[in-house]
């Protein structure tokens, strides 16, 4: 039998340590029994897993924690790292964690100051509405403390992408209503704008559609069927 009572405390120190924001939900829920009687099965199966994993094996979690601590610790590897990436492009930025923001940052950062990005390190696209990963440990939040992070910069710009050319007036109508309660956009919900044609009278810092940045003599195939149309 597993003795609930004598685990409860390494239950919670362990799930506050992991999950964060998503635990302390459950514990808002009143249920902390339940949820202990999980976790403590939970801490066996990661005990069991740690010391029967073959040598030499990492999973994506282990690879996320070693890659942050290489990075945020070792000056040497951060430096040769930085080197060799001149630019770090981040989709699905609302999926993303402390640990990923935090190593990515580093790369990005000028050198000595990990408060300012070098010019054109880092671009980040990211829509809070779409996070579906909570349950791996995605933190929206973290989308809007380093769009916070890069208002404040001279050197970099946020973007937004406000129209929505796809969905008819009363769907956005109700997606904005219904997002603007959702605790996941407690750092802000800007509200989508419904458009049928081209959008006049755009505000300069508001993308209009697509855009492709055009290096010269470095066109793929699909870049010169396209400059060919």
């Amino acid at each position: 039998g597993v003795d609930v009572a004598a685990l409860d405390g390494e239950c919670w120190e362990w799930a506050e340590e992991t999950k964060g924001d998503i635990i302390q939900n459950l514990l808002d829920q009143k249920e902390k029994s339940k949820y202990t009687l999980y976790l403590t099965y939970a801490i066996k199966a990661r005990e069991k897993y740690r010391a029967n994993r073959p040598l030499g094996r990492v999973s994506n979690d282990d690879l996320l924690q070693k890659t942050h601590t290489l990075v945020c610790t070792s000056k040497e590897a951060r430096d040769y790292f930085a080197s060799k990436i001149h630019c770090i492009y981040v989709d699905e930025f609302q999926d993303t964690d402390h640990i990923q923001e935090e190593f990515i940052w580093q790369l990005a950062s000028v050198e000595g100051d990990p408060t300012q990005l070098r010019p054109g390190a880092l671009f980040v696209v990211g829509d809070p509405k779409q996070s579906i990963y909570r349950f791996r440990g995605a933190e929206p939040q973290v989308y809007f403390s380093t769009k916070a992070k890069m208002e404040k910069l001279s050197n970099a710009k946020v973007y937004c992408l406000d129209y929505n050319f796809r969905s008819n007036e009363k769907i956005i109508s109700w997606v904005n209503e219904e997002f603007a309660k959702k605790e996941l956009c407690s750092g802000g919900y800007r509200d989508m704008i419904h458009q049928k044609g081209l959008p006049t009278n755009i505000p300069a810092n508001m993308l209009a559609g697509v855009y492709y940045y055009h290096a010269p003599n470095s066109l793929t195939s699909m870049e010169a069927d396209i400059k060919a149309l």
